[in-house]
């Protein structure tokens, strides 16, 4: 059995996020701001716009973790 981890895609600027535990808030930084958070515990996304995103998913069998370059940073 595979383990996924859900993720998000912005559409605006095409970047992958991966939340990999609770608190491991990423956003990609852009001006449509798309947003994870939560990782296997919840699942929290978001976007200034929507429209522009689509949630992905991660398994065991699509290979290594994604080499991702996100911007961290907290919500506060």
């Amino acid at each position: 059995m595979s383990k996924r981890i859900w993720g998000v895609q912005c559409l605006e600027c095409g970047k992958r996020l991966f939340s990999f535990h609770a608190h491991d808030y990423k956003t990609c930084g852009c001006p449509n701001d798309t947003m994870i958070d939560g990782g296997r515990e919840y699942i929290i996304s978001g976007a200034m716009n929507l429209k522009k995103t689509r949630s992905i998913y991660w398994s065991k069998q699509d290979g290594e973790y994604p080499n991702i370059v996100v911007k961290d940073r907290f919500p506060y």
